[in-house]
Order: structure tokens, then C-alpha cells, then sequence
């Protein structure tokens, strides 16, 4: 479509090249949505395989690459069932975009299928990925449009209940305050009522006590004189 005049070989190795390219990253992203489904080893197994064909697709003669597109098929048909297979367990455990997800990516595989079938020359029939990957896509950004409305609406909730603890905290702040200082009012209230109290009733008792002992030793000697 861009380059008319382009060679033929160029344009084979180019879009067998973008076809071995993806493949690890479509497993990515599903990965990256449903960690629990999608095992991590299977990332490193797609990533090697899609290594491998790379290099093939850059270098080796197209002969070869012919003969071995038939595995790649294979592996990519395994793991498009696998992938089919993770997105129903998905929809199975309520995840959020999995049924979207999964009905668009049904059609692209049937898709897929129809033109893998062709490029082994199995079928003769139109082919048909283009409309695959278009629905395919528009299910990609439905389910992201969803989870991300959700995330908006979950921030927006955390936002106002935050908002309201704040309010909360400075409340409770305001009446450990207040608190503190009934704290310390009655404490200076006590220590004045004590001191009061020793104030008006003991030191008075003591200093009476200390004028009566005054008084009894200046009569003491007068009393012995007179014995």
C-alpha cells in the first residue's frame, strides 16, 4: 500500500516479520491485565520463539522461511488457544473486560484461522484479518474504556472518602485539644485546691502547734524554779 514499487521478496520478509514480532507483545498485554490467568512462562517461551523467526525473517533465504512458517502456525494456534482459553477463565471469575475481550478476539481468531489455512494453500477463500484486527482492536479499547472509567470512578470515590477523613481527623484533633486542656485546667485547679487546703488547714495547725510549744518551754523553767 505505501511502497507500490517495492520488491516482492522485501514485502515478504516484511510482513512475516511484523506477524513474528507480535506475537509476544499480544500476549503481554493480556498478560498485564489478567496476571492470575496468563502464566509468566509462556512470556519467555513466546519470546523466544518470536526470536528465532525474527532472525529467520531478516536473514535466512525465503525457502526456508517458507518451510518453516508451518511451525510457527502451529505455535501461534496453540497459543491463540491458550489465549481463548485464559479469557474464558477470565470471564469465569467475573474480570473486569474479559467477556469483550474475549468475543472480539474469537472473531480475529476465526479470522486468523481462515488466513493461516490460505497461506498453507489448505483453503482458497478471501482473506479476512484486516476485519478480524479491526474488531479486534475495537474490543481492545472498549475493555480499556471501561477499566479505565472504573478506575476514575474508584479514584473520585477515594478522593471524597479521603476528603472526609480529613474532616474526621481534624475534628478528633480539635477535641484531643480540647481535651489537653481540661486535662490541664483541672490539674492547675487540684494543685490550687491542695495548696489551699494545706494552706488554710495544716500550715495554720502547725504554726498553732509551734506557739503552743513555745509557750510550754518559757513556762518550763519558771515551773522547775519554783521546785
Amino acid at each position: 500500500l505505501f511502497w507500490p514499487e517495492a520488491p516482492g521478496e522485501l514485502l515478504q520478509r516484511t510482513w512475516q516479520l511484523c506477524l513474528f514480532a507480535v506475537t509476544p507483545v499480544a500476549y503481554l498485554f493480556y498478560r498485564s491485565l489478567y496476571p492470575e490467568e496468563f502464566a509468566r512462562w509462556i512470556t519467555a517461551l513466546l519470546a523466544v520463539v518470536s526470536g528465532i523467526y525474527i532472525l529467520l525473517a531478516l536473514f535466512a533465504p525465503l525457502a526456508v522461511l517458507e518451510r518453516a512458517l508451518p511451525v510457527f502456525f502451529l505455535i501461534t494456534l496453540a497459543r491463540l488457544g491458550y489465549t481463548a482459553w485464559a479469557l474464558w477463565l477470565a470471564m469465569r471469575r467475573r474480570r473486569e473486560g474479559a467477556l469483550i475481550l474475549l468475543n472480539g478476539f474469537v472473531l480475529m481468531l476465526l479470522c486468523s484461522i481462515n488466513d493461516m489455512l490460505n497461506g498453507l494453500d489448505v483453503i482458497d477463500t478471501v482473506l479476512t484479518i484486516h476485519i478480524g484486527m479491526i474488531i479486534y482492536m475495537f474490543a481492545q479499547a472498549l475493555a480499556l474504556a471501561v477499566r479505565f472509567s472504573r478506575l476514575f470512578d474508584s479514584v473520585e470515590e477515594l478522593s471524597s472518602e479521603l476528603a472526609h477523613k480529613n474532616v474526621a481527623l481534624h475534628a478528633e484533633i480539635a477535641e484531643r485539644n480540647r481535651l489537653q486542656q481540661e486535662v490541664v485546667t483541672v490539674s492547675e485547679e487540684e494543685r490550687r485546691r491542695m495548696s489551699q487546703s494545706l494552706h488554710d488547714g495544716l500550715c495554720q495547725l502547725l504554726t498553732g502547734a509551734r506557739l503552743q510549744c513555745a509557750a510550754i518551754a518559757r513556762r518550763w523553767p519558771a515551773e522547775r524554779s519554783d521546785e
